[in-house]
Order: structure tokens, then C-alpha cells, then sequence
């Protein structure tokens, strides 16, 4: 374990962690006043890949290059397809999200979807990834979530991975599971190639599981 973070040390790594709320408002905001045309994609689209992104953990690019037969709801697993900067892995999902998915898969039956991929715009097409970051700054922007001392860095929907990282080891902290054990596992779901990469979460745990941090790291 990596030494923790001293209160009032600066952070080399500060991503935006979504809160409860934030992610409430950020799902119930999603839809639009006028229909979506055919080179968009619908409320539902955008609602189940914001759910998605929090609920797996997953990239945006292997998110929007997803297959349909990457996703098996019978067993409640993943599959993402390998690149250059990550291995194929299969991941179980929750029955939330199982759900979600489900209801998503329901309306591209009613409307005849025929893409490969498991997320596309109204006409079936990929969404490109510039596509699905302009419609979050606008959502983000009509919610209100905004970053007051850093506005350089506002929150984005790559903050969603890293949301659903903190969140797993606020959980895990609570529980008084033992890190050393669990950040293997959530480097591999997250289809990390190192622990590295995963140790850097550590240092946007809040202030109050420094104490938690410090025990689990000592010899």
C-alpha cells in the first residue's frame, strides 16, 4: 500500500467525485423538450450510458464501442472487447443496472435497431465520443454541478469511472475490508494492467478514512 495523503498536502490527482445527489440530478435531467432527431440519440440512450459508466466503472471508448453480444443480461456480465491500451475482460454487472440495460434492450427490439453496437444514435449509428462529452457539459451546466475553486477543471463524464472507484473503496473502508486485498480486485475490473493506477483513487478518499489509510499502510 502507497503512504497515505497528508491533510493540506496538494493532490496530483484530483478528479471530480460525483455525490449521491449529484448523480440523482445528473439521471433525472437527462431528456430534452423536443423529440431527438435521427442523428442523436434518445433520454433513454443518454440515461443508460450515464448509468452504465457509474455502474461499471468502464471507459468511455470501450462504453461506446460496446457490442450487442457483449452483453449477456442472462448471466448479468460484460464483455469488453481489447485495444492497445487495455485486455479484453468480462465483468459482472449489479441487478440494478442488469435492469436498466434490460429496458434499453427492449426499446432498440421495438424499434428495430439492427447496429452492432450495443449503444447508437436514433438511426443506429455509433455515438462519438465528442457527441456524448457536448451532451454532459450541458447537462452538467443545467444542473448546477460546477467546480467553484477550479475551473479548469470542471467535472466531466470521465469523472464517472473514477466516481464509481471511490465510491467502491469509501464502501469497502466502511465495511472494514482490508485494502490490500481489494484494490487487485478493482484494478482488474477496471481493466488496469497495473496497481498503480488503481492506488492513484487513494488519494481523493476523503479526510475522515485517513486513519483507516494510515493503519492499513503501516508495515
Amino acid at each position: 500500500m502507497p503512504p497515505p495523503r497528508c491533510p493540506g498536502s496538494p493532490r496530483t490527482f484530483v478528479p471530480c467525485i460525483y455525490s449521491a445527489s449529484d448523480l440523482r440530478r445528473l439521471i433525472d435531467n437527462t431528456g430534452t423538450k423536443r423529440r431527438p432527431s435521427a442523428r442523436e440519440f434518445s433520454r433513454l440512450t443518454f440515461t443508460t450510458i450515464l448509468l452504465f459508466l457509474y455502474g461499471t466503472g468502464a471507459r468511455i471508448k470501450e462504453t461506446l464501442s460496446l457490442r450487442l453480444n457483449g452483453v449477456d443480461l442472462k448471466h448479468g456480465t460484460v464483455t469488453f472487447r481489447g485495444s492497445a491500451a487495455s485486455r479484453a475482460r468480462t465483468i459482472p454487472i449489479g441487478s440494478h443496472l442488469r435492469r436498466s440495460l434490460q429496458d434499453y434492450c427492449d426499446s432498440l427490439d421495438a424499434s428495430g435497431g439492427n447496429s452492432t453496437n450495443f449503444f447508437t444514435k436514433q438511426n443506429g449509428r455509433p455515438i462519438p465520443r465528442a457527441d456524448l462529452c457536448a451532451n454532459f457539459r450541458s447537462l452538467r451546466r443545467k444542473v448546477g454541478i460546477s467546480r467553484l475553486g477550479d475551473i479548469s477543471r470542471q467535472p466531466t463524464v470521465q469523472d464517472l469511472r473514477r466516481t464509481f472507484a471511490v465510491h467502491c473503496m469509501r464502501e469497502w473502508l466502511r465495511s472494514g475490508k482490508d485494502l490490500r486485498n481489494m484494490l487487485p480486485i478493482l484494478g482488474a475490473y477496471l481493466g488496469h494492467v497495473n496497481l498503480t493506477s488503481t492506488e492513484a483513487y487513494l488519494a481523493v478518499t476523503p479526510e475522515r478514512f485517513l486513519a483507516s489509510l494510515s493503519r492499513l499502510s503501516g508495515s
